[in-house]
């Protein structure tokens, strides 16, 4: 996680997952980014991987223009640019 006059920027590790296995999401004054992945095991089970991280959105950050992408190295990258208006948090779905 890193702030500073450039904007906010976020990266996890998402090498196990598929970019439609991932969900990131702005709820109050977090980023919240979960991921689950079903796949079937040979025989009856199924093995499933998840995970759940939140992070706190520093004030000043323009949550309206939160981007999130995977890298072809495996990490989702999460940024915001600092504000330069004003806006208004909100729930906001982003991928």
């Amino acid at each position: 996680v890193c702030c500073d006059d450039g904007g906010f920027t976020v990266q996890v590790d998402v090498k196990q997952f598929s970019p439609k296995d991932l969900l990131v999401k702005v709820v109050g004054d977090f980023v919240e980014v979960q991921g689950k992945h079903e796949e079937k095991k040979d025989g009856p089970g199924f093995t499933t991987l998840q995970f759940s991280r939140r992070y706190r959105i520093p004030k000043g950050v323009d949550v309206m223009a939160l981007e999130s992408a995977v890298s072809p190295e495996g990490r989702l990258v999460i940024s915001a640019p600092m504000l330069r208006t004003s806006n208004t948090r909100s729930d906001l779905m982003l991928f």
